[in-house]
């Protein structure tokens, strides 16, 4: 779901723009390319950060990872968190009051495990919520010299999380991988209908939730390097829509 990607980034160690197809590392969806977002993952080492951010609107920002190592370096973890306030940008003529506010928040933790000079186990779950009240967006709810808003804004929840486990297990030459993935994506929009007398508020409530188990195995002889696996994805919706009739 393309409105699941609209989060904000953080702890990133690197983002990587593929020429499609890229169906051999990407999977199905990768016919015109990949976009590869990789966070930063635990290191063999006990260190923190933190960072503030203060700008217009009365925005506030406030980021934190935490990276801790068992003594024996055979478990890592990195907890990540943010937090994002911001005041409205946007005077709504009918109130009087500010709206496309952001109060946004996520977690992040990796958990990485050495078992065995050959095993290797990852845990990693995300969840993160967005609550901005919006501008209406249709052709009577109109923005004047592009910052003022006519009519009613649209109040907008969204959640998102996921997790996944990733077993890597080596045989000599060869390698095998295993990844099971569980992703879910909930939004619920309530608002107005674009309409100048904005008769009727529209409400949206969507649930998606994924599920993906991925198997590789790859190895080399001599100058021949090779990869094989097995992909399966599945995927559920459900979605309700509400109309209310505010004027008679």
């Amino acid at each position: 779901n393309v409105a699941a990607l609209n989060f904000d980034l953080f702890d990133i160690e690197r983002i990587e723009v593929l020429r499609g197809p890229q169906g051999y590392g990407g999977g199905r969806g990768a016919v015109a390319g990949e976009v590869r977002i990789r966070t930063v993952g635990p290191k063999p080492n006990n260190s923190g950060a933190i960072e503030a951010g203060y700008g217009s609107y009365d925005q506030r920002e406030l980021r934190g990872t935490v990276n801790v190592t068992a003594p024996d370096r055979t478990v890592y973890n990195r907890l990540t968190a943010a937090l994002l306030r911001r005041d409205g940008t946007v005077p709504n003529l009918a109130t009087g009051e500010r709206i496309d506010t952001r109060r946004n928040w996520g977690l992040r933790n990796q958990l990485s495990v050495r078992i065995g000079p050959d095993v290797k186990a990852e845990l990693s779950a995300d969840f993160a919520q967005y609550d901005p009240v919006r501008p209406a967006s249709g052709p009577f709810d109109s923005v004047l010299d592009g910052n003022v808003a006519i009519f009613s804004p649209t109040n907008e929840d969204r959640r998102i999380y996921g997790g996944a486990l990733r077993l890597d297990r080596t045989y000599g030459d060869l390698n095998v991988s295993s990844v099971t993935a569980l992703r879910g994506f909930r939004i619920n929009t309530f608002g107005s209908d674009y309409g100048p007398n904005n008769v009727l508020n529209q409400g949206l409530d969507q649930d998606q939730k994924y599920a993906s188990q991925e198997l590789r195995i790859s190895g080399s002889h001599r100058s021949v390097d090779w990869r094989s696996g097995l992909y399966l994805f599945g995927d559920e919706l459900d979605q309700d829509t509400a109309i209310e009739l505010i004027n008679g």
